[in-house]
């Protein structure tokens, strides 16, 4: 699938440690550990709607 948008984040120092540490535990690039950090919260999370 491609990727369709970009986006910037802003980390501090001792998060992104925290990251760099996951994506080195799953030996995988950061940009996918927090790719999956954002899904596995989207999973947790049920689906609402902005208009609430």
């Amino acid at each position: 699938m491609a990727r369709k948008h970009r986006v910037e984040t802003r980390l501090n120092d001792r998060e992104l440690g925290l990251l760099k540490d996951f994506a080195d535990s799953l030996d995988i690039p950061m940009s996918e550990a927090l790719r999956t950090l954002v899904q596995s919260l989207a999973i947790r999370r049920p689906p609402h709607s902005l208009n609430d």
